[in-house]
């Protein structure tokens, strides 16, 4: 809500303080009213309260000042909002403005020659347009407000062009002389603000500067002097033309407004980025330099995409853009126009790194969440992108509420790559509980032919390559048939077990050795059947031996005989109570053994 309908709101009849305004910190002092800092909305709307005892002789002089403010409106001269009194104090209020003295040490040359294109222009309008002479001016009656903008203030001496000769209570003879007392005080200023500058700082400065000096001695002055003055090349040069430009916009026609639009960012490069950012920052992204068709195909995009390699015709860098021009667009989030939310939104992946976490989720999420709320369908989609941004920064239970569950698995295979003679997983694997070990490999030799094979002897080795309880055993009988991988093993596999145990020593790796079938001749007429069966080779390695069969011991099963619980039938035993019964005797009976067995058939 504006600082003056909050006022006009609240005020009515009531001769008090208003119960939301919060006044703070001193910031000048004078023998006609004090200057304070105040906060408005919870401290969100910051403005300046000058006050004066209604006691004190000079109270008069605040509540002209009052009138003044309230009468004369322009862009350069102190803003009014409201004024009321109390039953001890007078109080006027205004936009938040700071002296000229405490601003000056800080601010570039060039915003000088601006700041006094301001005072001229707020001094002009008086004369020609308020049919007023200002009759105070001076560094006091300057004010600049948080938009590097110089206003004039002080106008509790004015008085209006109409007054008689002779009249002296505003200390003044006649309507030419108090022309000249402005003519003659502004020339004053600017030689005092100028005194040290030089043309590399400023164009045309040096001879602006002698100019005014000649002027203060001039003993005809000329009624003309100050609106000659903007023809002076301190006041036409490339910058001031492209301020005025800008602060007059609404009075220029399309096709000025498209000419100017397509050469002001070739045209701003060549000036000091953080000057184009304090000074004209404001003005580039105000309401009709957003919303015009021209600025969003030529200017926008320099101003919201920061500088870089990529983008080198940028305005400004990411510092200055993080410095300068969001907190300007954390403001523009809270309008609620639809035109200028787009415009904002198409380049908010470009920007949304400088501002900070808290502004995100405080400031600017409430924002988008009521922009997908509305009824345009182009405001909603944009919103909805610009909301997948937030959510890598922000987390999706703060986006889109709480409530968040698991509700994807990751179906992402297992993948190795093989780095420095070894197996790692990738940085992109998946992780896993079980430990990854080479298995054994085994390989079958195809079945003989049953067509005179059966009297043929085949003998099949078995070799062990790179057996250690590291990697697995490798079983390797013929290399004609691909590898069968198996699954990893855990930890508890048997093969550690038998590693704990036994603990083999390492063994030597045994080089492959070609297998072929063979038939042999002297067996061909062997009746034993035995010869048919296919034997292993017995390898030269006893350990290996050992350590097979100490594998297969520990994986035999366990079969242990089941208890059968039978339950008591008597009168007084509790229906819960169970009992073991000795189930020996059931089964097999009296048959004890296979052989007894044998014997009872034989005699049937």
């Amino acid at each position: 809500m504006p600082a003056s309908s909050f006022f006009r709101r609240i005020m009515g009849n009531d001769n008090s303080l208003p119960s939301d305004l919060k006044l703070e910190g001193v910031i000048k002092a004078s023998d006609c009213w004090t200057q304070k800092s105040a906060t408005l909305h919870k401290g969100v709307t910051k403005i300046c309260v000058f006050e004066q005892s209604l006691l004190n002789e000079n109270i008069e002089l605040l509540q002209k000042l009052s009138k003044n403010l309230m009468l004369h409106r322009h862009p350069f001269i102190l803003k009014y909002i409201s004024s009321w009194k109390t039953n001890k104090m007078y109080y006027v209020a205004t936009e938040y403005a700071e002296p000229l003295a405490h601003k000056i040490s800080d601010i570039f040359p060039m915003q000088l020659c601006v700041g006094l294109f301001n005072i001229l222009k707020a001094i002009t309008f008086l004369q020609d347009q308020a049919l007023s002479t200002h009759n105070n001016l001076n560094k006091d009656a300057i004010f600049v407000t948080n938009d590097e903008c110089w206003k004039l203030g002080q106008l509790e001496m004015l008085c209006r062009k109409s007054v008689e000769e002779g009249d002296k209570s505003n200390g003044v003879n006649s309507d030419f002389q108090s022309l000249f007392t402005d003519q003659r005080s502004f020339t004053t200023l600017a030689s005092e603000i100028l005194d040290d500058k030089t043309n590399d700082d400023i164009p045309f400065v040096v001879e602006f500067r002698e100019l005014c000096k000649l002027y203060i001695s001039a003993k005809n002055p000329n009624p003309q002097f100050l609106q000659q003055l903007f023809r002076h090349p301190f006041f036409s040069h490339q910058f001031i033309v492209i301020y005025s430009f800008l602060i007059e916009l609404p009075l220029k026609s399309e096709c000025e407004k498209a000419e100017f639009f397509i050469t002001v960012a070739e045209k701003l490069s060549s000036f000091p980025e953080e000057l184009v950012a304090r000074q004209l920052g404001t003005l580039l992204m105000s309401r009709l330099v957003l919303l015009n068709i021209t600025a969003q195909n030529y200017l926008l995009p320099k101003i919201f995409n920061p500088r870089d390699d990529d983008n080198s015709s940028a305005l400004f860098s990411e510092a200055t853009l993080q410095k300068y021009i969001m907190p300007k667009l954390l403001n523009i989030f809270s309008l609620r126009d639809s035109q200028i939310r787009l415009i904002v939104l198409k380049y908010f992946s470009s920007f949304h790194r400088f501002f900070t976490k808290e502004q995100l989720q405080n400031k600017i999420l409430p924002e988008l969440l009521v922009g997908i709320k509305d009824t345009n369908e182009q405001l909603v989609a944009a919103t909805l992108h610009t909301l997948a941004d937030l959510v890598p920064i922000l987390g999706a239970s703060t986006v889109i509420g709480k409530g968040c569950t698991k509700l994807f698995a990751d179906g992402r295979p297992l993948m190795k790559n093989e780095k420095n003679n070894g197996e790692e997983y990738s940085e992109g694997s998946r992780s896993s509980d079980t430990i990854s070990v080479t298995e054994p490999e085994f390989i079958f030799a195809e079945r003989p032919s049953p067509d005179g094979g059966e009297d043929s002897t085949v003998s099949i080795p078995i070799e062990i390559e790179n057996a250690t309880p590291s990697n697995g055993v490798h079983l390797n009988l013929i290399e004609s048939t691909p590898p069968l991988k198996l699954t990893s093993v855990k930890p508890s596999s048997p093969i550690d077990i038998i590693e704990e145990v036994i603990k083999p020593e390492p063994l030597k790796p045994v080089k492959k050795k070609p297998l072929s079938l063979k038939y042999t001749p002297s067996l061909v007429t062997t009746e034993d059947l035995n010869t048919l069966d296919i034997k292993c080779s017995k390898s030269k390695n006893d350990d290996t031996e050992i350590l097979l069969e100490e594998m297969f011991k520990a994986m035999e099963p366990v079969i242990s005989k089941t208890a059968i619980v039978k339950v008591n039938d008597g009168e007084n035993v509790n229906k819960f109570e169970v009992a073991n019964v000795d189930c020996a005797d059931e089964g097999w009976g009296d048959v004890n053994n296979w052989e007894d067995l044998e014997e009872l058939v034989e005699n049937e």
